[in-house]
C-alpha cells in the first residue's frame, strides 16, 4: 500500500481537507478535497503530502478579508481539533470522534449559523460528546465553559443540577469550603452542598474564604 494510500477521509492540508478516497494509477493518484472557501477538485496525493497545494487559486485570494478576525480564528481553531491529525489537541477532539458537520467546513456558513465571536467568548459544544454543529455549539465564556467540563461535578440545589462551583457562587462560599468540608468529613460533593445549603441563613455571618469556618469577630 502506497503512502498516498494511507490518507484518511478528514485530513487536512493547509485549507485543503480530504473528503473521499485518493483514486487512480500509483504515480497519479488524486485525492477529492474541499477548501475553506467551499471549492472542491481532485489533487495529486503528491502534491498535498509534498505540500506542493495547500488550497485552490480562489481562495489564495479570497480570503474573506477575515484570515485574522476572532470568528475565522475560532473556526479554524476548530477545524484543527478535529480534523489536524497532527495536532496538539486532536487526541481530545477528533480522535474521540468529535466531527464537524459538512455544513461548517465552509466558514460563510459557520459565520451565518453562528454569527461573530462576542468579545472574551470562545466555541463551546453544549453537548461535549456531541460533534461542531448548529444546535449544539454557542459562543461562551470562561467561566460557562468551566461549567460544561466533562471532567465537573454536578449536585441538586434548589432543584437545579449545577456544577460544584456554581452551588458554592449561589451559596456565597468560596468552592474551596466544599472540598475542606468533603476532606474533614469524607462526604460526597452533595453531602457537603447540602450541609450549607441547610446553614443557608447562617450564611450571612463572616466566614473565611477558603475553610468555610465562621471568623471569631463576626457579629
Amino acid at each position: 500500500m502506497t503512502e498516498a494510500q494511507l490518507i484518511p477521509v478528514g485530513t487536512v492540508f493547509g485549507r485543503w481537507t480530504v473528503i473521499g478516497q485518493a483514486d487512480g494509477t500509483h504515480k497519479e493518484r488524486k485525492a477529492p478535497v474541499r477548501c475553506i472557501c467551499g471549492h472542491e477538485r481532485l489533487v495529486s496525493c503528491r502534491d498535498l503530502l509534498r505540500g506542493r497545494s495547500s488550497g485552490c487559486p480562489h481562495c489564495s485570494h479570497q480570503t474573506h478579508n477575515r484570515s485574522n478576525s476572532p470568528t475565522w480564528n475560532s473556526w479554524q481553531s476548530m477545524r484543527d481539533r478535529a480534523l489536524l491529525l497532527a495536532g496538539t489537541h486532536y487526541a481530545h477532539w477528533g480522535g474521540r470522534g468529535i466531527q464537524i458537520c459538512d455544513r461548517w467546513m465552509v466558514f460563510e456558513n459557520f459565520l451565518a449559523d453562528m454569527g461573530e465571536r462576542p468579545p472574551g467568548m470562545s466555541l463551546d459544544r453544549i453537548d461535549n460528546s456531541g460533534n461542531y454543529e448548529p444546535g449544539n455549539c454557542r459562543w461562551a465564556t470562561k467561566y460557562e465553559q468551566a461549567q460544561n467540563r466533562k471532567t465537573s461535578k454536578f449536585v441538586l440545589l434548589d432543584g437545579d443540577e449545577i456544577c460544584v462551583r456554581e452551588a458554592a457562587r449561589r451559596l456565597g462560599i468560596h468552592p474551596q469550603a466544599i472540598r475542606v468540608h468533603m476532606r474533614y468529613h469524607g462526604v460526597s460533593h452533595q453531602a457537603a452542598v447540602d450541609h450549607y445549603a441547610a446553614g443557608r441563613h447562617l450564611l450571612r455571618r463572616a466566614r473565611d474564604p477558603v475553610t468555610g469556618r465562621f471568623l471569631k469577630d463576626a457579629r
